[in-house]
């Protein structure tokens, strides 16, 4: 293959439009290093069409190395973090337990559950982040990965992806519109969307058992999650964001449909649960309603009480 580095001699006609009047009238082209395979350089509007494609590639590209390498500094390069969520988990989880984790991420809650002796079911509908996920845990026997979502109903959904922040990507267009109106979020961008499979917990369940925990991180699609649930679940845990939290007192609303749970929250990342006592639906309630808009988001997590064994309802 013949290339020519450096600036190279070429005629006005020849260089497209898309380069400049200056270059052209000059008479230089300016670049780092020309192939003669490159695109044909008589045409300039397939020219600048190529040339574009080829930068917006190297930038998604370049956005979501750099949002999951942020993502997994966070969720593994933390020494407590690990030792935290293992705790956290530790009252809810056996040796041999199924668990199901919905919008597994990078898999930090997989990598804990692991260590407890659990068998997990994780799921995940950004292809980006199933790639991470079947690196990491691909050969794992306890652990089964889906590129899927999870919702209301089964189906086909619109999945929309932040590049730089993949973890706020989401199944719920109304929650992005929303959120993206506030400060936390006024800088978050959505760049892309792709279609993708939705299941239903009670689908899951059907097909591999009832967990004995099930997390629920799907940005703003939580109570859509609860709505494709028809039983009562021995716990689990859902994220709120303050800004949304109509969606938290949905979730709150529809597990009390299902059974007597109790509550408790973390906030963020913080290493273990806010309140010594659990806290009944009203109580719990009433601690998400002072939260102001801005606060951190977190999550809260609910348990059967003891007299609480739970109903069965049409989804």
């Amino acid at each position: 293959m013949n290339r020519h580095c450096g600036p190279v001699r070429a005629k006005p006609r020849s260089v497209p439009h898309c380069v400049g009047r200056y270059a052209a009238s000059s008479g230089w082209v300016s670049t780092a290093c020309v192939s003669t395979t490159s695109p044909p350089r008589n045409d300039d509007v397939g020219f600048c069409k190529w040339f574009l494609v080829l930068f917006q590639n190297l930038l998604s590209s370049i956005q979501n190395s750099l949002g999951f390498s942020l993502s997994f500094l966070i969720y593994y390069g933390l020494p407590f973090h690990h030792r935290a969520l293992t705790q956290i988990y530790t009252p809810f989880i056996q040796p041999g337990d199924l668990c199901f984790d919905l919008g597994a991420h990078l898999g930090d809650r997989i990598r804990a559950w692991s260590q407890l002796g659990a068998h997990i079911i994780a799921l995940e509908p950004n292809p980006a982040a199933m790639r991470w996920l079947r690196r990491l845990y691909g050969n794992r026997p306890n652990i089964v990965l889906i590129e899927q979502a999870v919702g209301a109903h089964p189906g086909e959904g619109t999945f929309w992806i932040s590049r730089l922040t993949p973890s706020i990507s989401t199944l719920s267009h109304e929650w992005l519109s929303k959120v993206q109106k506030t400060p936390r979020f006024a800088g978050a961008r959505w760049q892309e969307h792709i279609p993708v499979t939705v299941t239903t917990l009670d689908a899951l369940i059907a097909q591999y058992g009832k967990p004995a925990f099930c997390k629920i991180d799907v940005e703003g699609a939580e109570l859509d999650v609860l709505k494709g649930l028809s039983q009562a679940l021995p716990a689990l845990s859902f994220e709120y964001i303050p800004a949304t939290i109509e969606t938290a007192l949905g979730c709150i609303d529809r597990l009390s449909q299902l059974g007597n749970y109790e509550y408790n929250w973390r906030v963020s990342e913080f290493p273990r649960l806010r309140s010594q006592v659990w806290l009944s639906p009203q109580a719990m309630t009433t601690q998400l309603q002072r939260m102001t808009r801005d606060s951190n988001s977190g999550d809260v997590y609910a348990r059967l009480t003891p007299k609480g064994a739970g109903s069965t309802l049409p989804v």
